[in-house]
C-alpha cells in the first residue's frame, strides 16, 4: 500500500493485473456476455507479462475469437505476437490456435502444417495435442492418442476431465455451428468402439459409464 493519506494500490497490483483481467474475461463469458470479455482480454494484452511483452492474453484472446467464428481475427491478433518469449507450451498453444482458424477459413494446407508442428512438439503437451487433432478432425490420430493416455496412470485422470460434456453459457448465434461442430467431433471420440482386429476403442479404454455424458454410457466391453 502507498500509505495512509495516499492511493490504495497494492504493490503487486501491476505484476497480477493481466490475470485479473483474464479471470474477469472468463468470468463474463460464462455469463454469456463475450463482448465485455473480449474487451477485458484486448485491455490486458497490451499490459506488461513479467515486465515484457504480453504472451498468454495475447493467446487468449485469440483463443476467444475462434470460439466466437471470428477467426480471421484470431489470426490478426497473433500476428502481433512475437516468438522471442514464448515457451514450448505457449508456442503450441499459438499453433493450436492458427490451426482452429484455417480449420474454420477452409485453409486445409495451413492446418496442416500448424498440426505438422504441434505432432513434433507433442511431447510438450500431450493435452495440447490432442485438442489440434481434435480441431482437424483426425479421429484415428485422437483416438490413438487418447486410448494411450487413458491407459497411463500419470495421465488418465486428465484425459477423463477432457471427455467431460459441461453445460455452456449462452452462445452468441454466430459462433453456435463452431462449437456444435466441435462437440459433435468429441462426442465421436468418446463414443469410439473397437476394431475388428481385438484393439480396444475409447469406450473400453474409459471403462466406466459414470464419468460420461449419458448419451453414451454403452461403453462395456462387446
Amino acid at each position: 500500500m502507498s500509505g495512509p493519506t495516499g492511493s490504495k494500490v497494492f504493490k503487486d497490483y501491476l505484476i497480477h493485473r493481466t490475470w485479473l483481467l483474464d479471470a474477469r474475461s472468463r468470468t463474463l463469458c460464462a455469463l454469456g456476455r463475450w463482448d465485455e470479455g473480449a474487451a477485458q482480454l484486448m485491455s490486458a494484452r497490451f499490459l506488461p507479462e513479467s515486465g515484457e511483452s504480453n504472451v498468454s492474453q495475447t493467446i487468449n484472446l485469440a483463443s476467444l475469437y475462434n470460439d466466437l467464428g471470428k477467426p480471421k481475427e484470431a489470426l490478426q491478433t497473433l500476428a502481433d505476437l512475437g516468438t522471442e518469449r514464448t515457451s514450448p507450451y505457449g508456442a503450441m498453444q499459438v499453433a493450436i490456435e492458427r490451426l482452429a482458424s484455417a480449420d474454420q477459413l477452409g485453409d486445409t494446407t495451413e492446418a496442416e502444417k500448424q498440426l505438422g508442428f504441434l505432432r513434433e512438439h507433442r511431447d510438450d503437451s500431450l493435452e495440447s495435442y490432442q485438442r489440434a487433432l481434435i480441431s482437424a478432425n483426425h479421429q484415428d490420430e485422437a483416438a490413438a492418442l487418447l486410448i494411450s493416455r487413458l491407459q497411463d496412470p500419470d495421465q488418465r485422470l486428465k484425459a477423463l476431465m477432457e471427455l467431460q460434456k459441461f453445460k455452456l453459457p449462452p452462445l452468441p448465434k454466430i459462433c453456435r455451428s463452431v462449437a456444435q461442430a466441435l462437440e459433435r467431433r468429441i462426442s465421436t471420440l468418446r463414443c469410439q468402439k473397437g476394431d475388428q482386429q481385438g484393439r480396444c476403442g475409447v469406450r473400453v479404454s474409459i471403462g466406466t459409464p459414470t464419468l460420461l455424458n449419458r448419451s453414451c454410457v454403452d461403453i462395456a466391453p462387446e
